[in-house]
């Protein structure tokens, strides 16, 4: 009697460990079928990443991309860039005035130029449509 009582009680221990690890084991093969769909997308974004050809050397030295892969920003820019040299030497000029005058002609200066450049870049580009009523 007392060997039955144990097997019984080993087999229900059994059988309930058993359930448990069955419940494991489908766990993990859903968490693997969702780290596979997973995978399959982040490959086909790099696919799509490594396919798509790159601005050469846009950001590295400051050439600016071809005109057809320009988003808006530098559209029907003018023909004459922005002196960048020109621009930093007057600025270094600026910090360096004796006084607050000096200071305040120097950025007017510069701000006269920002405008111009401006003025250029609204210049070249074709003025919208009139709204209609």
């Amino acid at each position: 009697m007392l060997k039955s009582i144990a097997q019984d009680a080993a087999r229900t221990a059994l059988e309930e460990q058993s359930a448990a690890h069955q419940e494991v084991v489908a766990k993990m093969a859903a968490d693997n079928g969702e780290l596979a769909e997973k995978l399959e997308t982040v490959t086909k974004r790099l696919e799509t990443v490594e396919n798509t050809p790159a601005a050469p050397k846009v950001f590295t030295n400051g050439q600016v991309p071809p005109a057809e892969q320009l988003r808006g920003q530098d559209q029907g820019r003018a023909n004459g860039q922005v002196d960048v040299a020109k621009a930093l030497e007057r600025k270094r000029e600026m910090y360096a005035a004796p006084d607050a005058g000096a200071q305040n002609e120097i950025a007017k200066g510069l701000q006269g130029d920002a405008i111009a450049a401006l003025q250029a870049i609204h210049a070249s580009r074709p003025a919208p449509a009139p709204l209609r009523a």
